[in-house]
């Protein structure tokens, strides 16, 4: 076997209340995995980047232990194969006075106070119930600094490839609305430098990956380039940048001029409720790196809210799968997303309707080894636009309507 296989989740959310409606969401979850596993999906580990809680309360967290319990076991993996980093959610907000935020004008300002234990644990100490349920039940996700830094670790994968996985802390700062955290949060230079340090300390690795849970330009602006400075620092030929918070799945490959290279893979939440919002439903992804055929691959899954199962997530790449060249494979640049086309606005209500009655379809046993079998959907009524002649050009109008020309 040349592959290496992650399972990546995030969003969890357990509040002490809706239990019901986790398990029609989280049941199912497992029926799916444990179905993938039939079909050649065999994650080694397990990354959860963030938010495990609702509002980082004790009760919270032991809702949560009995999910990873039943996760692990579907797997068959130990608790030491779980990877889990805070998130925004994971912050008891209660613990800090109404107000209180925390507000820099340069690095060394942040960097001074990481440094400062005393400090830091003031900052820290709205995430200390979820730090005890880390130390109680993986006690692997540790590092040298304390809380400082979620955890470092180093394994060898199943195929003998060394690996390193960073976690770290990008919601310390969260004191306010997701909405009003963007670019004013970061997980700062003394935190990356000192696990960067530590996890390149036995040597090189084949792969390096950097968990948080906020995406990379979610952080200030100042962050953002001094995380990047270090990313490219690394002793790896190729990188990960796994993260969640926005509750949809998404997928690149930054390259910039400085030498640094990396791959960014979001996933969707995993709990965002057993009804469909929009694009938020309840998603999850693997990841698979193919070391002889120097291929990254992604598969999506979602949750199909109106049949109470987990399909595959056609809605992402291409009939939910996603493939990039290794940064490292005969000097190419890895394929990115290709930027979808402009759509006119469907009445929201339609799209609501589309999603419970006709986003599901059983395709699975129509995969063969390679490509995807192509079938025709049922015919259902959709909206025509066009461009009218008579009018400037770009301006739309459904086809239903009476044209003057």
């Amino acid at each position: 076997m040349s592959t290496s296989q992650i399972l990546h989740l995030s969003d969890l959310h357990v509040s002490a209340q809706g239990n019901f409606d986790r398990s029609v969401v989280l049941d199912p979850l497992i029926t799916r995995i444990k179905e993938d596993l039939t079909k050649g999906f065999k994650p080694e580990i397990v990354i959860m980047s963030g938010d495990v809680a609702f509002s980082g309360k004790t009760e919270e967290y032991a809702l949560a232990k009995g999910f990873f319990d039943k996760l692990l076991t579907a797997l068959k993996l130990s608790p030491q194969d779980l990877f889990i980093v805070p998130g925004n959610h994971d912050v008891d907000c209660s613990e800090y006075a109404q107000g209180e935020s925390l507000n820099f004008s340069d690095m060394k300002a942040i960097n001074d106070l990481l440094e400062n234990k005393k400090h830091r644990d003031r900052c820290f100490v709205g995430m200390d119930n979820y730090f005890q349920f880390i130390e109680t039940h993986y006690t692997h996700l540790a590092s040298k600094q304390g809380r400082l830094i979620p955890f470092v670790s180093r394994r060898n994968t199943r195929c003998n490839k060394s690996i390193g996985i960073v976690g770290l802390n990008s919601a310390w700062m969260c004191r306010k609305s997701s909405e009003k955290e963007k670019k004013h949060i970061a997980i700062g230079e003394y935190q990356i430098k000192n696990a960067h340090a530590e996890l390149m300390e036995p040597g090189g690795l084949d792969l390096a990956i950097n968990v948080f849970h906020h995406p990379l330009d979610w952080l200030w602006n100042v962050d953002e380039r001094a995380c990047r400075t270090y990313f490219k620092t690394l002793k790896a030929p190729e990188l990960l940048l796994l993260s969640g918070h926005l509750h949809e799945p998404n997928a690149g490959y930054s390259s910039d001029t400085q030498g640094g290279r990396f791959y960014q893979f979001q996933t969707g939440g995993v709990y965002t409720g057993s009804e469909a919002i929009e694009s938020y439903q309840s998603r999850f992804q693997y990841i698979t790196i193919d070391w002889d055929k120097k291929k990254i691959r992604l598969d999506f899954r979602r949750f199909a809210g109106w049949e109470r199962i987990w399909c595959v997530d056609a809605e992402n790449g291409e009939d939910g799968r996603i493939e990039y060249d290794m940064a490292g494979a005969d000097n190419k640049a890895p394929k990115t997303l290709k930027t979808p086309e402009p759509f006119p606005e469907i009445p929201e209500n339609y799209r609501t309707w589309l999603s419970e009655h006709c986003a599901y379809m059983d395709i699975d046993k129509l995969r063969g080894k390679s490509e995807v079998i192509q079938v025709k959907m049922p015919e259902i009524f959709v909206p025509l636009f066009a461009d009218d002649p008579g009018k400037k050009a770009g301006s739309r109008r459904n086809m239903g309507e009476k044209c003057d020309q």
